[in-house]
């Protein structure tokens, strides 16, 4: 059975940083992505990096942004031809963080989870699913749009990461009537589902990155879309 790869209940024990101040930074980092002009696969790799040092360092909320910063650096490295060069990164904690303290953040990571980075999030699992299903621009942005909504939300920890891409997929051939393969089971059901009340909740909430991202044209203003309960 495959699991998620980190305990989706790690907050509970996770000291003063709460699931608001996690969402914060997971929206600060989706901005600083988008102005970086990163790949998806490394904006997914930083938040699965974020989520297993979380799941296993007790961390103070004062070094929350330094961790976030030090996830978006290795995840970079690993993802990216040309990653951003290490001064960038210093300048966008600079009033906080020295560039050393970056340096030595991104080596607790690693030490922390062993130097392993290969595993898939759902970022890996939908470029497949998008490229195997040969789907247009706006479709495919549909489904990223879903999965970035679902950074923000802790409770999403609880779906391994093929059934969120998959859930992705299955719920933009209803919304869009495009019928296509997808094999979903229950559990991605329920996270369609869930995926519906983040797109119905988006609009309200206070953390606007990815909502303001995916209404330009670029991704075709995918945002934008309405989609009602009974979709």
């Amino acid at each position: 059975m495959v699991r998620p790869y980190c305990d989706p209940n790690y907050l509970q024990a996770c000291g003063d940083i709460t699931s608001r101040m996690r969402a914060t930074l997971v929206d600060w980092v989706v901005d600083v992505h988008l102005g970086f002009n990163l790949l998806p696969q490394t904006l997914f790799k930083t938040a699965a990096i974020l989520d297993k040092y979380l799941a296993q360092v007790p961390t103070s909320f004062r070094k929350l942004q330094l961790v976030g910063t030090a996830a978006l650096f290795i995840a970079c490295k690993y993802e990216e031809i040309y990653p951003p060069s290490t001064r960038s990164f210093q300048e966008l904690v600079s009033k906080q963080y020295y560039l050393e303290d970056i340096v030595d953040m991104e080596g607790k990571i690693l030490k922390a989870l062993d130097f392993d980075l290969t595993f898939p999030t759902a970022a890996t699992h939908l470029q497949r699913l998008i490229e195997h299903h040969r789907l247009e621009t706006k479709e495919a942005s549909f489904c990223w749009y879903l999965l970035e909504l679902a950074l923000l939300e802790h409770s999403f920890l609880k779906y391994p990461q093929l059934a969120m891409a998959s859930s992705a997929v299955f719920l933009m051939q209803v919304v869009y009537k495009k019928p296509i393969d997808v094999k979903v089971d229950d559990s991605c059901k329920h996270c369609a589902k869930q995926f519906v009340l983040s797109l119905q909740a988006a609009p309200k909430c206070p953390l606007q990155a990815s909502r303001v991202k995916y209404s330009s044209k670029q991704f075709s203003e995918v945002s934008k879309l309405s989609v009602k309960p009974n979709n």
